[in-house]
C-alpha cells in the first residue's frame, strides 16, 4: 500500500512539473525588451554620455577630487552601459539595418579610451558579419593605425592587409596614399624606430 500511495505522489509531481513547464514556454518573457525600447534606451545612453564628458572637459577642472572621481565613475558606468546596450541590440537583432551602427558606436566608444584590441574586433565583426556594408576611411584608417601602432606584439601581416585595403580605396587622398605605401615598405619599423 504504501508503495502504491509513493507512486501516486510521484505521478502527481511529475504531471504538475510538466505543466508549469509547459506554461512557461507559452507564456512570453516579461524582461523582453522590443527593438524601439532598446534603440530609445541607446540614444538616451549616449545623450548622458555626451552630458557627462562635456560636463568633465568644461568644468573638470574646478571640481573637488571627490567630485572628479564621481563623475569619471559615472561616465565609465554610462559608457560600460551603452556597450552592452549596443551588443544586446546586435545580438538579438542581427539583420536589422542598426546592427551595424551599434557595431560603429561599440568601436568607437573603446577606440576613445584607447581599448585598441577590443575596438579592432568589433571592426573585423563588422566586417565578417556585413561584408556589404561599406566602411567609412576614418574607420579603416584607425584600424590599421590601432594595429600598427598600439597593438602589441604586431602582426605585420594582419597590418598590411589594413594598409592594402586603404589603398585599394579610390577616394583616398593622393598625400595618404604616399603615406601608406611608405608605411608598407617599412612594416619592420615600430613607433620607435619611425619617430627620432
Amino acid at each position: 500500500m504504501r508503495y502504491i500511495l509513493v507512486f501516486c505522489v510521484m505521478c502527481i509531481m511529475l504531471v504538475s512539473c510538466e505543466n508549469t513547464t509547459d506554461q512557461s514556454k507559452t507564456k512570453p518573457k516579461k524582461n523582453a525588451i522590443t527593438k524601439s525600447e532598446l534603440m530609445v534606451s541607446i540614444q538616451s545612453l549616449q545623450d548622458s554620455l555626451i552630458n557627462l564628458n562635456t560636463v568633465f572637459y568644461e568644468d573638470g577642472s574646478s571640481l573637488s577630487k571627490k567630485e572628479r572621481i564621481a563623475l569619471e565613475t559615472n561616465i565609465s558606468v554610462s559608457r560600460q552601459e551603452l556597450i552592452n546596450r549596443n551588443i544586446t541590440y546586435y545580438r538579438s537583432f542581427p539583420k536589422d539595418s542598426l546592427s551595424v551602427h551599434c557595431l560603429v558606436s561599440i568601436f568607437r566608444l573603446y577606440d576613445n579610451i584607447q581599448a585598441y584590441e577590443k575596438a579592432v574586433s568589433y571592426l573585423d565583426t563588422i566586417e565578417m558579419n556585413y561584408p556589404d556594408f561599406v566602411l567609412s576611411i576614418n574607420l579603416l584608417e584607425s584600424k590599421a593605425v590601432s594595429l600598427d601602432y598600439f597593438i602589441e606584439p604586431r602582426d605585420t601581416s594582419k597590418i598590411r592587409v589594413a594598409y592594402e585595403r586603404l589603398l585599394d580605396l579610390p577616394q583616398l587622398a593622393p598625400e595618404k596614399q604616399a603615406m601608406y605605401k611608405d608605411r608598407l615598405s617599412n612594416l619592420d619599423k615600430g613607433l620607435e624606430d619611425i619617430i627620432p
